[in-house]
């Protein structure tokens, strides 16, 4: 009798390639100029070489294609954005920083898809909110971590700092990797981390 376990073993892995066959069509349609609202779902199938009803049976829509591909694209992204907040070190934040430009411009294509979309689709735009979110929380919990130890203004308002800090390093990055100006890194980062730091603590030292 065949195993029902791998049967499921077999037909996760069968969604998983398919998955990341679309994934990377798209990321290659992206890069290659393609307007994600102008690509329609027979071009990334055709692309992933698959069939449209393949795509369908794996995707409920471009917009479900979207928010997946998006979550894939900035795993790593975040990850590396959350690396600063156990340091007690300013460099730390400057190189966690260097980190995530380097990481926003491999992730560009799949970025401004999501930010063009999120412009006028109200789920994929909560869902980009809900991506950044999990960051702010991580900035709130080390600015109140601090507040307790003594390091952090007690009438500073973790929650607004945390929201100012995370979506404004987000912004500033994204224009910066959008403008080409790859040889800066090292220079906006370290602006960066400065004026972070001088937020958060009201010094540099």
């Amino acid at each position: 009798m065949p195993s029902v376990t791998r049967k499921t073993q077999d037909g996760r892995t069968r969604r998983g390639a398919v998955e990341a066959s679309v994934f990377a069509a798209l990321g290659r349609l992206l890069a290659g100029g393609a307007s994600f609202t102008e690509l329609g779902v027979q071009q990334i199938a055709g692309e992933a070489e698959i069939g449209r009803s393949t795509f369908y049976i794996h995707f409920a829509d471009k917009r479900d294609l979207l928010i997946r591909f998006a979550e894939d694209s900035t795993r790593e992204l975040f990850a590396v954005a959350a690396r600063w907040t156990d340091s007690d070190e300013r460099q730390d934040l400057e190189d966690t920083l260097l980190g995530v430009i380097e990481q926003r411009r491999e992730h560009a294509p799949a970025l401004r898809a999501l930010e063009e979309v999120a412009h006028y689709d109200a789920d994929v735009a909560e869902a980009w909110r809900g991506m950044v979110g999990s960051n702010v929380e991580l900035v709130r919990e080390r600015i109140e971590r601090d507040q307790d130890r003594g390091l952090v203004a007690a009438d500073l308002s973790a929650e607004l700092t945390a929201a100012f800090v995370t979506w404004g390093v987000e912004r500033f990055v994204g224009q910066h990797v959008d403008a080409g100006c790859d040889a800066r890194d090292g220079e906006v980062a370290e602006a960066i981390a400065r004026t972070v730091w001088l937020a958060m603590y009201g010094r540099l030292d």
